[in-house]
């Protein structure tokens, strides 16, 4: 688990944790950003991840840029959601979904069913990093 400057500061995390310019470089095969701007700094410490998954309420934040799937939403209705299709995948019999399609995949199902609640959420394409 990571955190960004401000969850660092806030003291929701310790300082061993900040991902950054400042903090660690991670290179993970899935981040996901909650609630994550994308700023220049924070980009620096994670934009090498194989597989980033952006939850942020702002359709414009910078994460956005290079994140390859995002949802566009309140991180705090979207999170159990996800957490809630992930759970139910460990109960198939693929058991814990380990790439970066089978959690794209997830997603896109979980925002099908956000979709029926008149929930407004966007994803990103697929995209290629540079």
């Amino acid at each position: 688990v990571g955190g960004s400057r401000v969850a660092i500061d806030s003291g929701w995390l310790t300082a061993d944790h900040q991902v950054g310019q400042t903090g660690k470089t991670v290179h993970p095969k899935v981040y996901v950003a909650l609630g994550i701007s994308g700023s220049i700094q924070h980009k620096a410490g994670m934009s090498e991840s194989e597989c980033i998954i952006a939850v942020n309420k702002n359709d414009t934040a910078p994460i956005f840029e290079i994140a390859d799937y995002g949802i566009c939403g309140d991180l705090f209705k979207v999170t159990p959601m996800l957490t809630e299709a992930i759970k139910a995948q460990k109960k198939t019999k693929d058991a814990v979904p380990v790439s970066r399609e089978d959690y794209a995949r997830i997603a896109c199902e979980t925002w099908l069913d956000v979709r029926a609640f008149g929930q407004v959420f966007a994803f990103k394409e697929d995209k290629k990093k540079k």
